[in-house]
């Protein structure tokens, strides 16, 4: 593949003690890659890419969700040295094994690159690209799950249970290493697509649903409780 998606997503840049701040508020290292903020429950509050260049750290995370993260951030970032600021750089999800200059961050498949210009690559239609989205167990924020348990999501990748303490990280220790998550985010296979699953008689939405020809079905994600169901179909 050597084509793209932009994407509509918020981009912050942050400068000061940026590695102490987020590893005090989030729930995992400070590395290039995927980090959460969750509160005290363990309920999500906001799913987010990171990037460190030098001393700055670049955040990117859904539109809809600006209100949650200052409102959960506002008050740390006032005890901390640290600025926010609105950098001019787009958001594109590129499929290509050449690095383009600019600010890359590493995805299940490809990797996010801020630019604050134009991509010369062939863009994704929406379908074209939910469908990979979806086969890559790529799921979004505000589509496929929100103010869930993070636990319960299909993003290992969001949580350190090394780093030190966080809002919320007693919760996830305690869930981690005693016992499992209630529900867990999968994605279903059908013959057709269907929109919905009913499971001990509770109908349970599919979001995201497309079709794959690498699994000759109809894919999609669904919150389900944690345990084995014979007649669903989990890839």
């Amino acid at each position: 593949m050597n084509e793209c998606k932009s994407l509509d997503k918020t981009v912050l840049k942050i400068t000061g003690d940026v590695k102490k701040l987020i590893l005090g508020i989030s729930t995992n290292d400070a590395v290039d890659g995927k980090n959460a903020l969750i509160d005290r429950f363990g309920k999500l509050v906001v799913l987010f890419d990171q990037a460190f260049i030098g001393n700055d750290a670049y955040l990117v995370f859904e539109k809809e969700f600006n209100q949650r993260f200052y409102e959960h951030t506002n008050n740390l970032i006032k005890l901390s040295n640290c600025k926010i600021e609105i950098p001019k750089l787009k958001v594109f999800h590129v499929f290509s094994e050449k690095r383009l200059n600019g600010i890359v961050i590493p995805q299940r498949i490809g990797y996010l690159l801020l630019f604050g210009g134009v991509l010369n690559l062939p863009e994704l239609n929406d379908d074209e690209y939910l469908r990979i989205l979806v086969e890559n167990n790529i799921s979004r924020q505000g589509i496929d799950f929100d103010r869930e348990m993070l636990l319960n999501l299909n993003w290992n990748e969001f949580v350190s249970f090394t780093k030190g303490c966080y809002i919320g990280q007693e919760i996830m220790a305690r869930v981690h290493n005693l016992g499992k998550p209630p529900l867990k985010l999968v994605r279903v296979l059908n013959e057709r697509p269907r929109k919905a699953i009913n499971l001990e008689g509770k109908d349970i939405n599919i979001t995201s649903e497309c079709y794959s020809d690498k699994y000759n079905g109809y894919i999609g994600f669904a919150l389900i409780p944690n345990k084995d169901f014979k007649d669903l179909k989990v890839i």
